[in-house]
């Protein structure tokens, strides 16, 4: 499961097997669901934004929660794929989604869609803005890519890293 605690003191707590979403005020636990607008019921990953926002990641698209409604973005919307796997707020405040077909860029308004260059589909499991503004993408199958915002650039897992699946990534 993922627990993420918000800025306000809530605890958010989501089920990667598809049973709830969880929040706890420190008194009592409020559940969410389908029903009250969340658009698939496993939750993959969980990011509040700098205006308080919570967002959700799930395999049905990515939902924003501002504290009292639900709103759903999907590929109908602009998204890469409705799968997502990973998200990260920028410091210019763009949300970053790493999906199963690749990555979106969301300004708020607007989805921006990046294929990363390959022979298959490139899962984006972790994302990373580091000091310089630079985008690190960690894939499933094909190591880690950087992005500066015009090129990506591939680091060959046969040469400086480990392992082709990365499912994080920190900067110290």
């Amino acid at each position: 499961g993922i627990i993420m605690a918000a800025k306000n003191g809530n605890i958010w707590i989501g089920s990667v097997t598809g049973e709830f979403l969880d929040k706890y005020d420190g008194k009592s636990i409020s559940r969410y669901t389908i029903r009250e607008g969340l658009p698939h019921h496993v939750i993959q990953n969980i990011i509040e934004d700098r205006d308080g926002n919570m967002w959700f990641g799930t395999k049905g698209g990515v939902t924003k929660y501002d504290g009292r409604y639900f709103t759903n973005y999907s590929k109908k919307n602009g998204l890469i794929d409705d799968n997502v796997l990973y998200q990260v707020e920028d410091t210019k405040g763009n949300l970053w989604f790493g999906t199963l077909s690749g990555l979106s860029k969301f300004d708020g308004k607007v989805f921006t869609n990046y294929e990363i260059e390959s022979d298959e589909n490139v899962p984006v499991f972790s994302l990373l803005e580091d000091h310089q503004g630079t985008i690190w993408i960690g894939t499933f199958t094909m190591g880690v890519y950087s992005f500066d915002g015009i090129t990506f650039t591939h680091y060959d897992p046969t040469h400086s890293v480990s392992h082709k699946m990365i499912s994080g990534i920190v900067q110290d």
